[in-house]
């Protein structure tokens, strides 16, 4: 039992050796917290690489981060102390239990070899129960030590991990200060980068300068120069502008001029006009005096031979008069038999017009026309809104516009003679179609001219648009004769005068309208076309007689 005890002691106290850390190992350890503290390593942040600093915002980082790892050390080193403290306490404690047990160990041992004899030899049990009473005690010591061993290990396990932890901490803090650093040294560097473009600037600024002062002083002399020119423009623009004045005052005495021509123009053309008019009535006259005059001479020879020829001369007076002698026109067909051909103005003699009466004749295809109204853009325009009293006698110009006169276009086609009608209309669109009727007469003005109008050729180009007049008397603005229960015709359709019935579908006394806008009150067609109505704006429009056989029938 004694062997077996000091065995035991002799393994617990191995045990507790090998359990309990040395000062050295614990030196070791503060050593490698501190190697820690002190290790550097080159790393790089890639989030710094996305922020371009400037140089005052790379000063503040610096500062930012040197006070952070100021604070970062301080803390560190806090730790290190209180951790090296504890290991010092720890140390001593651990120490002092060691010092304790190879005491009690001794002790024992000393114990055991004093009472080993009296063991063997068994002389006195009450010793025995002694010795066993104080190896109990021991035992329970011991135990009691080893209870408390292995607190102190569990104690040392925990301040280990925490020894670890904060070794992890410190390790966290290591790589954040490492990574600081790093940052540190990328803004010094970008600092010193900044540094050199800023020097590369100040040096190119000083260049844009000087370029900028040279760009300034030939901007200065082109402003010289342009100066001189504007100045030099002013005085060409004054003189050029007194000329403009000249010119302009030039401009209206020509304009003015122009206008006196363009007035006086009007008066030429009526001159001309009458000219014509008075060369064709001359014409006339000259050939009806050479007839008189031929009428004069076989008189005159038929008197001096009348004593010798006696009844024979009379005779043939009474030939030769009937022969020869012309009687005055009385329209245009009797121009043809006289061998003209040419278009133009003439005086003819209708019945009960002794005077005569200037009208515009139409030759074509040995046939003549003698037109009673006439309608075309002319300067200046005819005035169609007319009394009856203007309708009666006549108006107008037959070189441009003029109406025959109802007494003259009775006495034209009021006898035993049948005249027919042709009508010559052209639309704004320059579209020109004709129309013809066989019986054409006006009656007299106390029959307030009555129409007589039928046997629309078939052939006819233009719509028969006058049969709607057929048997109507004539009305004007101040002489109301048509069929409309509801006013004037005359008066609601432009002012002209017509064979109104209720109205009518030809407007050929409206007004001349510019525009192509048909309606009530302009020159018009309402059957343009044979197949149907298909109404349009005139521009022009011709209403001409012809005897329906040539010579007197």
């Amino acid at each position: 039992m004694l062997r077996f005890l000091l065995v035991a002691g002799f393994l617990w106290s191995g045990l507790v050796a090998s359990h309990i850390p040395s000062h050295q190992e614990n030196t070791a350890a503060s050593n490698t917290v501190s190697d820690h503290r002190h290790r550097r390593t080159i790393t790089h942040d890639p989030t710094e690489d996305k922020n371009q600093l400037t140089t005052p915002q790379v000063l503040q980082s610096l500062d930012t981060l040197v006070l952070s790892q100021l604070k970062t050390n301080t803390m560190l080193q806090d730790l290190s102390q209180t951790f090296t403290t504890h290991l010092r306490d720890y140390s001593a404690a651990t120490q002092e239990v060691k010092s304790t047990i190879e005491d009690l160990t001794q002790a024992l041992f000393v114990h055991l070899l004093e009472h080993t004899e009296a063991i063997e030899d068994n002389e006195h049990s009450n010793t025995t129960q002694d010795l066993t009473q104080e190896i109990e005690d021991l035992e329970h010591t011991v135990l009691q030590q080893e209870a408390q061993h292995q607190m102190t290990r569990q104690t040392l396990e925990q301040q280990e991990e925490t020894i670890q932890k904060q070794q992890q901490i410190l390790d966290n803090q290591e790589e954040i200060i490492q990574v600081k650093e790093d940052s540190i040294q990328k803004l010094r560097e970008e600092s010193d980068i900044l540094g050199r473009e800023v020097d590369v600037g100040k040096w190119e600024k000083r260049q844009v300068v000087e370029e900028l002062r040279r760009m300034k002083d030939e901007h200065n002399e082109q402003l010289e120069e342009l100066s001189t020119e504007l100045q030099r423009v002013k005085v060409s623009h004054e003189s050029c502008m007194s000329r403009v004045q000249e010119l302009a005052e030039t401009k209206q005495e020509i304009t003015n001029l122009q206008q006196f021509v363009h007035s006086q123009r009007d008066v030429i053309r009526r001159f001309q006009e009458d000219i014509l008019r008075l060369t064709d009535q001359k014409d006339n006259l000259d050939q009806q005096l050479r007839e008189c005059h031929q009428d004069m001479a076989d008189n005159r020879d038929c008197s001096d031979n009348h004593h010798h020829h006696g009844r024979h001369c009379t005779n043939l007076t009474q030939t030769d008069t009937s022969s020869t002698r012309r009687t005055p026109a009385v329209d245009c067909e009797d121009f043809v038999s006289r061998g003209m051909n040419d278009s133009g103005v003439f005086l003819i003699f209708p019945k009960q017009s002794p005077s005569g009466v200037n009208v515009y004749c139409e030759f074509e295809g040995g046939k003549a026309w003698t037109v009673f109204l006439a309608r075309r853009q002319h300067t200046p325009q005819e005035n169609f809104t007319r009394p009856w009293r203007d309708y009666r006698n006549g108006f107008g110009n037959p070189l441009g516009e003029y109406w025959l006169g109802n007494d003259n276009l009775h006495a034209l086609t009021d006898r035993e003679t049948r005249y027919q009608l042709r009508v010559v209309a052209r639309s704004l669109e320059g579209v020109e179609r004709s129309g013809e009727w066989q019986m054409f007469s006006v009656r007299d003005e106390t029959s307030r001219y009555q129409l007589n109008l039928n046997q629309y050729v078939t052939t006819s180009q233009l719509g028969d648009a006058l049969q709607y007049s057929d048997g109507m008397t004539f009305t004007t603005m101040d002489s109301d004769h048509d069929a409309w229960p509801h006013g004037n015709c005359a008066a609601f359709t432009g002012g002209g005068g017509w064979w109104f019935r209720s109205c009518s579908d030809a407007l050929p006394t409206a007004p001349l309208s510019k525009y192509g806008d048909e309606d009530d009150t302009t020159l018009s067609w309402k059957i343009f076309s044979p197949s149907g109505p298909s109404a349009v704006t005139l521009s022009e429009i011709r209403f001409m007689v012809r005897r329906q056989c040539s010579g007197r029938c």
